[in-house]
């Protein structure tokens, strides 16, 4: 349990919004460890303090976690898919040298 969220951390509530997957179905993954407790923890002392995510770290850990043979799994796979397909934009920077820097 933190006494604060990490910086980039978001509330269940806000994971739910963006990627469609319901706060119970999160949760759950959370309580069978899909997600790991280093990408997800209760923040605040009392009883009924909400789960926060690094929502990055948690997507990608969850859809790795996830047997896309299995109906309901796949549902829940495809929504995380579309949701890391939103930050995963990676820029490769070609650096090879052209042949007229050989000349």
């Amino acid at each position: 349990m933190k006494k604060r969220a990490p910086k980039g951390w978001v509330k269940i509530s806000d994971f739910e919004e963006s990627t469609g997957i319901s706060a119970k179905t999160i949760t759950a993954a959370i309580k069978r460890g899909y997600i790991p407790d280093n990408f997800a923890d209760i923040v605040g002392t009392s009883a009924t303090s909400p789960y926060y995510l690094n929502p990055q770290q948690a997507a990608v850990c969850w859809y790795k976690s996830l047997n896309s043979a299995h109906p309901n799994q796949r549902k829940v796979r495809n929504a995380l898919a579309g949701y890391i397909k939103t930050f995963d934009k990676t820029c490769l920077l070609y650096t090879s040298p052209s042949p007229r820097d050989c000349s």
